[in-house]
């Protein structure tokens, strides 16, 4: 059998040297792959140089064709950005507006609940006041007998043709005749007062009747001149002349 052959190592050696008489020589080993790694790195930057000489007019102008067409896109954004800001502001305009319309809207609204707000309590306050027995029970001219004891009341002396009227708005609630005396309307207000009329002639209204304040309910004859006139407050009675509104 051969002996087993030992692999060589090639190595390229350069030399460098000088034209000196006197000059040293200097040898340098390079590995052959190192030394064509070297070659093909020269070869490429040469090649590219030579490439870009060659091809350079070319180059500048797909790169001034590849800017030009970044700038177009860079302008059609920047418009499309400015018209977007123009309509934002616009629409930020008519937002504003509206807002401001809204509000004139919402101040008008206000001020019409607090005029209905006030007039509803003025009508109600009139209403109330329809049910509150503060009228003067008989017309024309008459005097008054106040009655202070045990069931105060006012006695009233009419003149002939007087109107005895209900002193505030309510329901018949009652009509009795009472032997010697005449007859007695007794009316409910509804909120707590009820009032009673006696007088001798046959009254005008019937029971059940709701009346107005104000409505008739006898009518004063030379025979009956006189009226007995009684408020209760929750079933007590009261003094006419503490509610009684009189003129004069």
């Amino acid at each position: 059998m051969e002996p087993n052959k030992q692999k060589q190592k090639k190595n390229h050696v350069f030399i460098v040297t000088s034209n000196a008489a006197d000059a040293k020589v200097n040898q340098f080993q390079i590995r052959p792959w190192l030394l064509w790694l070297i070659v093909v790195t020269i070869c490429v930057v040469i090649g590219a140089g030579l490439g870009y000489l060659l091809y350079q007019d070319q180059i500048k102008e797909a790169t001034n064709k590849r800017i030009e067409e970044y700038k177009v896109v860079a302008d059609n954004l920047k418009a499309q950005l400015n018209e977007q800001k123009a309509k934002a502001e616009e629409d930020a305009k008519l937002l504003e507006s509206e807002i401001q319309k809204l509000e004139q809207e919402k101040e008008i609204l206000s001020t019409t609940v607090q005029l209905k707000g006030g007039e509803l309590d003025a009508l109600t306050e009139r209403i109330e006041k329809l049910y509150y027995p503060s009228l003067l029970p008989i017309t024309g001219a008459a005097t008054i007998e106040e009655i202070t004891d045990a069931e105060p009341k006012c006695i009233f002396h009419a003149s002939e043709g007087a109107l005895v009227v209900t002193t505030a708005s309510g329901t018949v609630t009652e009509i009795i005749q009472i032997p010697e005396v005449g007859y007695k309307v007794t009316i409910d207000h509804e909120n707590g007062y009820m009032t009673s009329y006696i007088n001798s002639e046959e009254p005008k209204v019937k029971q059940g009747e709701i009346l107005l304040q104000g409505a008739t309910i006898f009518v004063v004859d030379r025979s009956s001149l006189k009226l007995e006139y009684q408020i209760q407050m929750d079933g007590v009675l009261m003094n006419p002349m503490d509610i009684m509104e009189i003129d004069g």
